[in-house]
């Protein structure tokens, strides 16, 4: 039940996110978007192995967020060097 309501509330953060991406007037705004959208992904998976209780996705949910952390730093110093 509580895994049920815990996937609910990301997708509702997911679909959030997800218009923030189309709708941000701003690349910083949509780089947020998008790297709270790969959380609500992380979030998710790690939700479904504790609600199976099987581990089969946790590389592929490591793998997500090292990729996400990644590609927040390099789209960051883009931003960063591109406004001096």
């Amino acid at each position: 039940m509580i895994g049920l309501a815990a996937m609910a509330m990301l997708g509702v953060a997911a679909v959030c996110f997800a218009a923030r991406l189309v709708l941000g007037p701003t690349i910083p705004d949509r780089l947020l978007a998008l790297d709270g959208l790969l959380l609500c992904v992380v979030g998710g998976l790690g939700a479904q192995i504790a609600r199976g209780g099987t581990t089969v996705v946790a590389g592929v949910m490591v793998a997500i967020a090292v990729v996400a952390f990644v590609g927040a730093a390099m789209a960051a110093r883009f931003i960063e060097r591109r406004g001096a």
